[in-house]
């Protein structure tokens, strides 16, 4: 069997979440209908997602929790031709006006590889307090219905967490493109185990914590008041002379990829480009928003004989701005041509 049939004891109506209250989110839905699984006829992610989130809910209201939710069947949150954008702010508003200890968001991921399999928590980039505490109680419960996953357990820039106000988490339940586990997830019984993993998670959490414990300073550092318009990350040597312009900065690569976040996000570029030096000749471009891919489209052009390529690495993923990586061996070159560009 792909996962554990173990029990997880949980006492109903027992109160153990009494004052707490939470913001379910299941992700995707409507439109959006996430990751896909490799049989026919498989359900899509958003559905998946939509069961977890629903039984989860139940038993946290059973134990005396308060519960809200982004959505309790398949459709977007704003049931309107809205931007993905404007519907994931629209979530993370939700949860703000409602101010509750955490917001959880439930997804399921996939992997062009059929044989991947993880688990993976997410909580908001540069909260190492009580999300990442819960985080860590959810991934050991989530490990015991699946003992032979891999685990992950990161911070997050996704943009259900960085709009949040509060405490964030995502949870990747597993990978649904996995063979072994597609026609398990189309059965409730394996939605309601993961339920139930991370319903134990929760609890478990609860016990050494309380909801008056949950806060932190949603003071965000700023280099200023005004956004850069880019900022260059050099991994690699550089002897440019240009110096930072009033709406960029160059900064040097750090491979604490956490930390390079952070400091990314204090200046608050609305692009971001990631200059890997390279022994190769060839100018490779990766992206991954449509946004990304534009620029490089047009820096193709501009520096003529580029390969351009979609990627979900976890750097260009994780920052708030259009971020690209750009491997070359002519940096220089490539710093002055972003520096003397008018595209972004």
């Amino acid at each position: 069997m792909p996962y554990s049939n173990i029990p997880f004891e949980i006492k109903s109506k027992n109160n153990s979440l009494s004052g707490w209250s939470f913001v379910i989110d299941a992700g995707h839905g409507g439109a959006e209908r996430g990751a896909a699984a490799n049989i026919p006829f498989a359900s899509a992610e958003a559905d998946l997602n939509l069961g977890v989130s629903l039984t989860l809910g139940g038993i946290l209201e059973a134990c005396g929790a308060n519960v809200f939710y982004t959505r309790k069947a398949d459709f977007s949150f704003n049931q309107t031709e809205s931007s993905l954008t404007d519907e994931l702010r629209s979530r993370a508003d939700f949860s703000n006006e409602h101010a509750p200890q955490f917001f959880i968001s439930i997804h399921h991921n996939a992997s062009k590889g059929p044989r991947k399999n993880r688990v993976e928590l997410y909580y908001k980039l540069f909260t190492k307090g009580p999300a990442r505490e819960l985080s860590i109680s959810i991934l050991k419960e989530l490990s015991k219905l699946y003992p032979n996953h891999d685990t992950a357990l990161r911070s997050g820039n996704f943009a259900v967490l960085r709009e949040n106000q509060g405490e964030a988490i995502l949870v990747e339940c597993t990978y649904l493109s996995d063979p072994l586990l597609s026609s398990q997830l189309e059965t409730f019984k394996l939605l309601k185990h993961e339920a139930e993993a991370i319903a134990m998670g929760i609890i478990n959490y609860a016990k050494y914590s309380s909801p008056q414990a949950v806060q932190f300073d949603t003071s965000v550092e700023t280099v200023s008041d005004s956004a850069l318009d880019f900022l260059i990350v050099v991994k690699g040597k550089t002897d440019s002379m240009i110096e930072a312009g009033e709406k960029f900065r160059i900064i040097e690569y750090m491979d604490d990829e956490e930390e390079l976040l952070r400091r990314i996000e204090r200046y608050r570029p609305k692009t971001v480009f990631i200059l890997f030096e390279s022994a190769n000749e060839k100018i490779e471009h990766y992206y991954r928003s449509n946004k990304g891919k534009e620029i490089a489209e047009s820096m193709k052009v501009l520096l003529s004989g580029a390969t351009v390529a979609g990627t979900s690495n976890y750097l260009l993923s994780q920052t708030s701005a259009v971020c690209l990586m750009i491997s070359t061996a002519k940096v220089n070159r490539i710093v002055e041509a972003i520096v003397k560009s008018d595209e972004w």
